[in-house]
C-alpha cells in the first residue's frame, strides 16, 4: 500500500501545480465502477485514512461539488473566465477529448431533432398500419 500511497501523493504534487488554490479536486470512480459499493467505499476509506496518516501536506476527504466550490470561493481567488469551446479531458496519455461535449453543438442539435422526427414518423406509420390494415399494400 505504501507504493500506491506514494504514487497518489506524487500525483497530487503534480496536480497541485495546475491549481490556483490549495483545494484540489480529485474525482473517484468510472463507468460501472460501483458494482459493489460496500467494497469500493471501504477501500477508499482505507486509502483516505492511511494517506492522511502518512502525509501532512495534503488532506484527503469526501466532498461534494458544492462543498468544493465553496472552499475555493472562500479563498477569494480570481479566476479567468473562458467562453471558448472547451472541455479538456484525457483518458490516457494520447487520447484527448477536448471539445467532446461542446463541439458542433448545432450538428448535435440537428441530429437529436432529426432522430426525434424519425422516431415520430415510425410511430405514426406503425399506428396507421395497426389502425388501417386494409389500406396497406401487400
Amino acid at each position: 500500500m505504501d507504493k500506491k500511497l506514494d504514487d497518489l501523493h506524487n500525483f497530487y504534487i503534480v496536480q497541485s501545480r495546475s491549481y490556483k488554490t490549495d483545494h484540489l479536486l480529485s474525482t473517484y470512480g468510472d463507468d460501472f465502477e460501483f458494482g459493489n459499493a460496500f467494497i469500493n467505499y471501504r477501500n477508499i476509506d482505507n486509502v483516505i485514512k492511511h494517506f492522511n496518516e502518512k502525509y501532512d501536506d495534503f488532506q484527503l476527504k469526501y466532498s461534494t461539488p458544492s462543498q468544493y466550490v465553496d472552499a475555493v470561493r472562500s479563498t477569494g481567488t480570481n479566476f479567468t473566465v473562458y467562453s471558448d469551446d472547451l472541455f479538456p479531458y484525457a483518458n490516457n496519455n494520447i487520447s484527448f477529448w477536448t471539445g467532446y461535449f461542446t463541439s458542433r453543438a448545432n450538428l448535435k442539435e440537428y441530429a437529436r431533432k432529426g432522430s426525434s422526427l424519425y422516431r415520430g414518423w415510425n410511430k405514426l406509420g406503425l399506428m396507421n398500419f395497426i389502425n388501417y390494415p386494409d389500406n396497406q399494400k401487400g
